[in-house]
């Protein structure tokens, strides 16, 4: 990884009439900005179909892509939709915020019209990619039984289809074989938007990080199909979930519910499900950032009858056997370990054998008194350094809720007069050591805490939601990153 700066801004809050924001035209005159800006790379959100409340860290699919980042504008040019039937359904009253329940709703109605107008040719495409991505044919058939059964979810099924036997699984295709395509359909076009945008990108010097969520949903096509490698109960219930244990920000600690990884069978499997989750995300991706990398090491694991994360215990992870195999079997591994969280010595010892790069945030930094790793002249060239992540406040809001004394140590040490903190925050970035320097789209543009993306530990319509109005983000803007990148020899990737 060559010096160089990312901009993290997640698809769904680019403009759009829609609702969303998509794979469209946003999405590519975005690219333009961070052609002219010099920088170096896009990170988004994972991809994936979102779960409760709007979080792609919460998916059906590890594999899948979200059918609600699917561009509309697209299917109107191939002649599949029009644009009176698109600008007909409700996509929510706030144009800052996502509306999930209603964007989803409204996606599905005018993906299935266009899937029953598609011609021969472009059906075949479809099962020439079903055929392509063996994981597909589990999440179309989840994806169908979960439709028929109204949304139930899979340990509430029928039992033949509740437990994956091939015989009920068989019977149920035949039956609604036209169900099935739909889904395929809906994941080629997503594929191929996904595609031309990133080979735009590319052409402009642009790279693309994703982001690997570490666990999976209870209920997604993965657990359902691969009941092994997780840690259930006979009812395929999880036995214990994932979280983190109680800390300074989380009195209870964070019960997340995500079923736990079996990694005895996992590793007995020779890996195979993880080998083709990093294949899926490297075929996308030029990086990949892994979250809650401490998971490899040891995860914390909660009781599944347990309403808080109090009761959890450390339990060791594959550590760097897993490491080794993926590097043996991809040889370089282009990924981001999420260095974050509770971090022990034997966590800085994996993340030093994989020889990976690790996560610098700002935002965590500046506690008068303490030398903190995060502050910049302790900063490492093998490392990306953070303004601020998805989980943040906006510098703005973060700034705003400084004690004077760490306000103080922040301009002391930055040397900045009062005004100058935001962009003084995102020149301290770009200046580090670090290879790699990440801010997000909400400080570029200088917005407050009512555009924070999540807040960790909530549940609400607040997050996941944020929009980027058009033109928020201005060609001055542009210009006044791309001398930073001059200056500090931030270069766009090869």
């Amino acid at each position: 990884m060559k010096r160089s700066s990312a901009v993290l801004l997640h698809i769904s809050s680019l403009p759009s009439p829609y609702g969303a924001g998509s794979l469209g035209e946003a999405a590519f005159r975005f690219a333009d900005w961070l052609e002219e800006a010099g920088v170096g790379c896009w990170q988004v959100l994972p991809l994936n179909p979102p779960g409760l409340g709007g979080s792609p860290y919460q998916s059906e699919s590890a594999f899948a892509g979200a059918p609600e980042l699917i561009d509309l504008g697209d299917l109107i040019g191939r002649g599949l939709l029009t644009r009176a039937e698109c600008a007909a359904l409700p996509w929510g009253d706030d144009p800052c915020r996502v509306d999930w329940r209603t964007v989803s709703v409204s996606k599905e109605r005018l993906l299935r019209l266009a899937f029953s107008r598609a011609d021969r040719t472009l059906l075949h495409q479809a099962e020439q990619f079903s055929a392509a991505h063996p994981w597909l044919k589990d999440y179309c058939l989840y994806q169908s039984i979960k439709k028929i059964q109204n949304g139930a979810p899979f340990w509430e099924w029928p039992q033949g289809l509740s437990g994956h036997e091939e015989g009920a699984l068989s019977a149920f295709a035949a039956q609604h074989s036209e169900e099935l395509c739909y889904w395929a359909f809906v994941q080629f076009l997503f594929d191929a938007q996904w595609t031309a945008l990133r080979d735009y990108c590319a052409a402009r010097h642009v790279g693309l990080i994703g982001d690997l969520p570490i666990y999976v949903s209870d209920d997604s096509a993965d657990v359902w199909a691969n009941r092994r490698f997780f840690e259930l109960d006979e009812g395929g219930r999880p036995s214990r979930v994932a979280g983190v244990p109680p800390d300074a920000f989380a009195k209870d600690g964070q019960r997340w519910g995500n079923p736990l990884y079996n990694w005895g069978a996992i590793i007995g499997d020779d890996w195979r499900w993880w080998i083709e989750r990093l294949r899926n995300a490297f075929s996308r991706f030029d990086l990949v950032r892994i979250d809650h990398f401490r998971a490899f090491d040891a995860f914390w694991a909660i009781p599944a009858d347990s309403e808080t994360a109090k009761d959890g215990e450390w339990v060791g992870g594959p550590g760097i056997a897993f490491f080794d195999t993926m590097r043996f079997v991809f040889g370089t591994l282009p990924i981001i370990a999420e260095d974050l969280g509770i971090l022990t010595d034997s966590v800085r010892e994996l993340l030093k054998a994989t020889a990976l790069p690790g996560m610098k945030v700002l935002q965590f930094a500046f506690t008068p008194g303490c030398e903190s790793d995060y502050l910049p002249h302790r900063h490492i060239e093998n490392a990306v350094c953070y303004t601020g992540t998805h989980d943040n406040d906006t510098i703005r809001g973060w700034l705003a809720s400084l004690d004077g004394e760490t306000l103080r140590y922040l301009r002391d040490y930055l040397a900045l007069s009062p005004g100058e903190e935001a962009d003084g925050l995102i020149r301290a970035a770009w200046a580090s050591p670090c290879r790699l320097a990440v801010t997000t789209a909400q400080d570029l543009i200088g917005l407050g805490g009512e555009a924070r993306m999540n807040a960790p530990g909530t549940v609400g319509p607040q997050n996941w939601s944020w929009r980027m109005r058009e033109g928020q983000l201005t060609r001055g803007r542009a210009g006044w990153l791309r001398g930073l990148n001059g200056l500090y020899y931030r270069r766009p990737l090869d």
